[in-house]
C-alpha cells in the first residue's frame, strides 16, 4: 500500500494507523507530526515560499491577492505525485487556505493511471475528527485499531466532561488571527465548552468569524488564548502586541486578572487532528489553574 496525505491532520492519523511506516510515501510541506514523517517526499508546497515566514499582515495581503486572481495558494508537484504512484490519497474539502483545495487535487489526480482511492475529510467539529479516524482506518484496512484509538480519545473527553463545572463559568476568547481580529470557529467553540468555559464568539461547527472591538467590550472575556492558525507558542507570543491594540483591551477581565495565554495552535487547536483532545485537556487546565504542557502554553505579562 502506498499512501499520500495532502493534509497535516490526515498525516497524523495515517501515521498512527499504518502497520508499516514506509507505506506513507508523500506529504505536504506543513506535515510535521510525528517527526518521522518529515523525511517523506513533499508533494504539496506553498505558491509563495516566503509566506510561512511572513508576519500576519503580509500573509493576509498575499493570500488576498492570490484569491483576487483565482490562484491557489498551494502547488502540487504533479511529477512527484506520478512518481510516488499512490494507491490512496487523503485530502480535504473544508478550507482552501488551510490546505490544497479540491479543484487542484482533482486536476492532479486526473493525470494518474491507475486512479487512486481518494478520501476527502471535511471535519467541522470534534465528532467529525473522531469519525475521520475510523474512515481512514477502514481505507487502510485497520478498522479495529482505528476504533480502539477513537474510543480512547472519547474516554478522555468523557472524563473532562465529568468534572464539576467551574463557577462562575468563565467566558473564553480564542483568537485565530489577531491582525484582523478573527475568533476561532469550527471545533474550537466546542473545545471551550468541553473544557468548562463559554465561548465569547463563534458557534460550534461554523467557520471562524471576524470580530469588532465593540462586541468584545460589550461582553468581555475572562480568558484570552492567542491561537493564530498554524502558529506555535513562540510565534503566538509575538502576536500579543497586535492584540493589545484593540480598543478597550485593558478593561477586559482577562487582561485585568492576567489570564492571557499564547498556545501552540498548530499542534492542538487549529489542526483538525486527534491532538484536539489534548487541546481540550490543555484548555481545561488553563481554566482551572492546573499545570499543563510548558511547550504548549505560555502565560503572558499584560
Amino acid at each position: 500500500m502506498r499512501v499520500v496525505s495532502l493534509l497535516p491532520a490526515a498525516t497524523e492519523i495515517v501515521a498512527q494507523l499504518l502497520p508499516t511506516s514506509s507505506d506513507l510515501v508523500g506529504i505536504t510541506h506543513e506535515c510535521d507530526y510525528p517527526t518521522w514523517v518529515r523525511d517523506r517526499a513533499v508533494v504539496v508546497g506553498p505558491f509563495d515560499p516566503e509566506i510561512p515566514h511572513l508576519p500576519p499582515a503580509e500573509v493576509d495581503a498575499r493570500v488576498a491577492k492570490a484569491a483576487e486572481i483565482g490562484q491557489s495558494i498551494y502547488v502540487i508537484d504533479d511529477q512527484q505525485l506520478k512518481t510516488l504512484a499512490p494507491d490512496i490519497i487523503v485530502t480535504q474539502g473544508l478550507c482552501d487556505v488551510c490546505a490544497i483545495g479540491p479543484g487542484e487535487v482533482a486536476r492532479a489526480i486526473a493525470t494518474l493511471d491507475p486512479s487512486p482511492i481518494v478520501i476527502s475529510l471535511t471535519p467541522k467539529c470534534i465528532v467529525d475528527v473522531l469519525d475521520d479516524i475510523v474512515r481512514v482506518g477502514k481505507a487502510l484496512d485497520q478498522t479495529d485499531k482505528a476504533i480502539s484509538w477513537r474510543d480512547q480519545l472519547v474516554r478522555r473527553l468523557e472524563w473532562i466532561a465529568s468534572l464539576p463545572r467551574i463557577e462562575p463559568t468563565p467566558k473564553v476568547l480564542v483568537v485565530e488571527w489577531p491582525d484582523q481580529l478573527w475568533s476561532a470557529g469550527h471545533w474550537v467553540p466546542e473545545m471551550i465548552d468541553l473544557a468548562g468555559g463559554i465561548p465569547t464568539a463563534g458557534l460550534p461547527g461554523k467557520p471562524s468569524s471576524r470580530l469588532q472591538a465593540s462586541q468584545l467590550n460589550d461582553d468581555p472575556p475572562d480568558f484570552v488564548l492567542i491561537a493564530s492558525c498554524g502558529y506555535d507558542t513562540a510565534r503566538n507570543v509575538e502576536q500579543l502586541a497586535k492584540l493589545a491594540q484593540v480598543p478597550g483591551w485593558k478593561d477586559w477581565p482577562a487582561v485585568k486578572h492576567g489570564n492571557v495565554y499564547a498556545v501552540d495552535a498548530n499542534s492542538y487547536f487549529s489542526r483538525p487532528s486527534p491532538r484536539l483532545v489534548q487541546g481540550v485537556e490543555i484548555l481545561m487546565a488553563i481554566l482551572r489553574g492546573m499545570p499543563t504542557h510548558q511547550d504548549a502554553v505560555r502565560k503572558l505579562s499584560v
